[in-house]
């Protein structure tokens, strides 16, 4: 059975009666700041908080086998769990993440998200996506603790009680040591450059899937198969968020082999946390190690942390979204891929008590493998046709290709957005001996966006100077012509002032 949820009207039950309505779940309450004071997230501690990293695992295939002594059991399903705590530089775990990162990059070009212009970040869906910002506690002595204010991506979804927003299970819950975010997590939908243009809107509660709770709380290997968390929010000004800012669908038991939009904030080069993105790729098969259930799966991307939680949506394009999974996790040996959770039973039961009701049981999908393909139909018998008299055919005249460029934006890490404008299906190409090379396929006539990312010493300069001008070359080729055009663009960085002594 597959199960797409959408919007209706519900009467919200009380917590307790929530808790006892499923097994398979778990509900958390958050937990109360220690010596916390109201007004935590200051627009200061907004801009200083850790993109939480997307979790980096080691090579699944030696999670199946013996670990690195010839031991078998359980030194592999550790080092498979490894997790990375919020801005925890000296941790090995950040290491992976990084070269991961840096991976994804070089493989995949300056950049693969495309970003959401400022005039479409308050449309449905993107105003549905935000940031959500929590702080896990961290014992380091008898009676001292440590906050460690981080931010990952969520995305309000459909639900009777229009207050849910759906993130990962680690952005609540740090899976190595069981910490639980506490009570100052807020979710700002839409946001942008530091601007809530809908407001803060405060958490209550979540719920998760037993999975992931229990092999936190026990500090096992982490079942990534339920990696995923419900965040019910409060309402502000007496307004549920849905009725603000929309929400996009959610299903359950659902084919895995779809096409994704995949949204979020990923702030490590090429992004820079403070704009949302948006990046469409095809399913691109299961995790095969057999450690996580369901098996989640995975797609093309070069989202970096930040991005955490951020939802992967089918149908964006008609109008209707429908999150079937999100960001999750990635292996440090396969640099441009990252894997999500499957939403089955377990999600559908986690979904149900966030909301609550109770869903109906139905039958989970499996991402075990890609489908055949289908087999063509034998040919038809050709049908015997009167001949008919050759008439001699006519050339049609080659298509001017034009382009032109619409528009430069600079922005602020020292990188620019350029628009083209081409009037046919073709190859954009960008070059410039002091930026990096691209290339983008343009499926039809339209406006394409194109980074201008510098190389070598020009980013060095940026980096010391503030300002560097560059010299690119735009290129566009269809039906075998080719059209140039050349523009200088001044880039701009902002430079770090030492302390004064």
């Amino acid at each position: 059975m597959v199960t797409v949820l959408v919007a209706t009207a519900f009467a919200f039950p009380a917590l307790a009666a929530a808790e006892s309505a499923e097994e398979g779940a778990v509900v958390e309450s958050l937990a109360p700041v220690r010596d916390g004071t109201p007004g935590h997230w200051t627009r200061e501690r907004l801009e200083e908080a850790q993109p939480l990293p997307i979790v980096t695992l080691p090579d699944p295939e030696r999670s199946q086998g013996q670990g690195p002594s010839g031991d078998e059991g359980s030194s592999a399903g550790k080092e498979s769990g490894t997790r990375v705590e919020p801005s925890s530089a000296a941790s090995s775990g950040v290491a992976r993440t990084v070269a991961l990162q840096a991976a994804v990059s070089g493989q995949l070009g300056p950049l693969e998200g495309v970003e959401v212009a400022a005039a479409e970040s308050t449309l449905f869906p993107n105003s549905a996506n935000g940031k959500l910002f929590g702080a896990f506690e961290i014992r380091i002595g008898p009676h001292e603790y440590k906050r460690e204010d981080y931010v990952c991506s969520g995305s309000v979804v459909n639900s009777p009680s229009h207050d849910i927003v759906l993130t990962a299970g680690h952005c609540l819950i740090e899976p190595e040591t069981g910490t639980i975010t506490n009570q100052e997590l807020i979710f700002v939908p839409g946001y942008r450059n530091g601007t809530p243009p809908y407001g803060v809107w405060r958490a209550e509660y979540f719920t998760t899937t037993e999975t992931w709770k229990k092999t936190a709380k026990l500090g096992s290997t982490p079942n990534e198969g339920g990696d995923l968390a419900f965040v019910v929010l409060r309402e502000a000004e007496g307004k549920n968020v849905e009725k603000v800012v929309g929400a996009l669908g959610i299903g359950f038991d659902q084919a895995c082999n779809q096409s994704y939009t995949q949204f979020g904030y990923p702030a490590e080069y090429p992004y820079n946390g403070e704009l949302l993105y948006s990046h469409t790729a095809g399913y691109a098969g299961a995790d095969t190690s057999g450690q996580f259930a369901p098996v989640p799966m995975k797609i093309a991307s070069d989202f970096t942390r930040g991005a955490s939680g951020g939802p992967w949506a089918i149908g964006v394009g008609s109008g209707t979204p429908t999150v079937l999974s999100l960001t999750a996790y990635g292996y440090a040996s396969q640099p441009g891929y990252l894997y999500g959770p499957y939403f089955g039973e377990g999600a559908k039961r986690a979904y149900g008590i966030a909301g609550g009701q109770t869903l109906p049981v139905g039958t989970e999908e499996t991402c075990a493998a890609l489908p055949p393909a289908p087999t063509p139909p034998p040919p038809t018998p050709a049908q015997p046709q009167p001949e008919a008299t050759p008439q001699p055919e006519a050339t049609p005249a080659p298509k001017p290709v034009t382009l032109k460029l619409t528009r430069v934006r600079r922005r602020a890490n020292g990188s620019a957005v350029l628009t083209a404008k081409v009037n046919a299906a073709g190859t954009l190409k960008l070059s410039g001996t002091a930026v990096r090379a691209e290339s983008l396929g343009t499926p039809a006539a339209g406006q394409y966006r194109m980074v201008v990312a510098p190389k070598g010493a020009t980013s060095r300069l940026l980096r010391q100077v503030g300002r560097a001008k560059v010299g690119v070359k735009v290129a566009f080729s269809a039906s075998g012509r080719t059209k140039r055009v050349s523009r200088d663009i001044q880039l701009s960085r902002r430079v770090a002032v030492p302390p004064a002594h």
